[in-house]
């Protein structure tokens, strides 16, 4: 008769039972009654029941009952935890429905975990991506790729050859049933069932594995946040220098070419691009400042701020400008949107008119006049939403104004 032992494991708080030999088949199905498994690297029955209830599936042979609880070797010591178990088909947490994964071994330096359902990963513990999109009913599955210096990666590497052996034992089955001769791929197949059966199992990831993750979590967010704040250091300085430089170089270009009497002016009211904040229009203000005497009364002061001056420009000017601050790099900002005014008197009737528009800095327009040039001749074929016209428009006149504008730059 086929003799056991049976051995408490603190780690998991279940029993293992060993045979000195292959227990029959009506012992094996008692054994996967109690919801026992097989543990082929430990060569023993795992699971949770009472020993009378295995000495009643194992028939009474029992011979010894050892409390030695020593893992095997490459076994993970530390705090039971029931946060997350990992399994070759996928992975629970909280004790909660499994959620069905595919591994991929060899992906990026690493293993690849995708769900096989739209069921989430767990993201306190790796970095789960998903670029699900609601707006255009375009949806994905998590997935994550955890790498050898993730904490969790030789449990993870354990369960994804578990899973390659189990996949592969299923096609070594498709083979041997095809005509033909698939001798080199059924090899292929059982090689991969060697590397996974040389691997010792690693158990289930302790307590002090996912301390060790939240520290690590901890400090890449500690990281990532002073990373952010050195890059907003830099970039409020870049913003600073373009403001204080940009001062000058209006004021020297407004000086080289000044406005003219009887030719067009050129305002600029807004812009987010600082080289402009120092003509920011503002409106007036009155500050009242109240202070209190040693003899209790008060004394009310007020004071009027003048609002900052407006930028006007010469035609010639405000071209150079705005062509130097498009064609300059825009600090990473990407563009900095302009609001420009341009009165002039009207060469047909002499009435004083006005042309507003807008110019985006940084997007390479080359200036006041091909700014408007160009928006003119798009502005013939396209209507204000962007949708091409039938026929082009006899009536738009920008392009003659670009025209009559060009005469005023020097």
């Amino acid at each position: 008769m086929t003799t056991y032992i049976i051995k408490d494991n603190e780690q998991y708080k279940s029993k293992e039972v060993y045979f000195d030999g292959k227990p029959d088949e009506k012992t094996r199905e008692a054994l996967k009654g109690l919801r026992f498994k097989w543990h082929g690297v430990k060569k023993c029955w795992y699971g949770f029941a009472t020993v009378e209830e295995i000495n009643a599936a194992c028939d009474g042979s029992q011979i010894e009952n050892n409390a030695d609880t020593s893992p095997a070797k490459g076994q993970t010591l530390g705090t039971p935890q029931e946060h997350v178990k990992f399994f070759w088909n996928g992975l629970k947490i909280d004790g909660g429905e499994l959620i069905r994964t595919w591994y991929d071994l060899n992906k990026e330096g690493g293993v690849r975990i995708c769900a096989r359902d739209y069921t989430d990963l767990p993201r306190d513990l790796f970095n789960v991506r998903n670029d699900t999109d609601f707006y255009s009913d375009y949806f994905e599955k998590d997935r994550t790729i955890v790498t050898p210096d993730h904490v969790l990666y030789k449990y993870v590497f354990y369960v994804a050859m578990k899973q390659a052996a189990h996949t592969a034992k299923a096609q070594i089955k498709r083979y041997e049933k095809l005509l033909g001769d698939h001798s080199q791929k059924i090899a292929e197949e059982r090689e991969t069932i060697a590397k996974f059966e040389a691997l010792t199992d690693p158990g289930q990831p302790t307590a002090e594995d996912l301390a060790q993750i939240d520290m690590q979590r901890q400090e890449e967010e500690n990281a990532r946040q002073a990373a952010e704040h050195a890059e907003e250091l830099a970039r409020r300085e870049r913003l600073l220098n373009r403001r204080a430089n940009g001062r000058l170089f209006i004021e020297e270009i407004a000086q080289l070419h000044p406005i003219a009497e009887g030719e067009p002016t050129v305002e600029i009211p807004f812009s987010e691009d600082p080289a402009f904040y120092s003509w920011t229009t503002s409106k007036d203000r009155t500050m009242i400042t109240i202070t209190t005497n040693p003899d209790g009364t008060t004394t009310k002061e007020e004071k009027v701020i003048e609002p900052k001056r407006n930028l006007v420009l010469s035609v010639t000017a405000a071209d150079l400008v705005l062509y130097h601050f498009d064609m300059i790099d825009p600090a990473g900002e990407g563009y900095f949107k302009t609001d420009f005014v341009i009165r002039y008197n009207d060469p047909e009737t002499g009435e004083e008119s006005t042309y507003s528009g807008r110019y985006d800095l940084g997007d390479r327009d080359g200036g006041l006049y091909e700014h408007i040039r160009k928006f003119g001749e798009w502005y013939l074929t396209h209507d204000k939403y962007g949708h091409r016209k039938a026929e082009p428009d006899k009536t738009n006149n920008v392009v003659e104004f670009a025209a009559f504008l060009k005469q005023f730059i020097a």
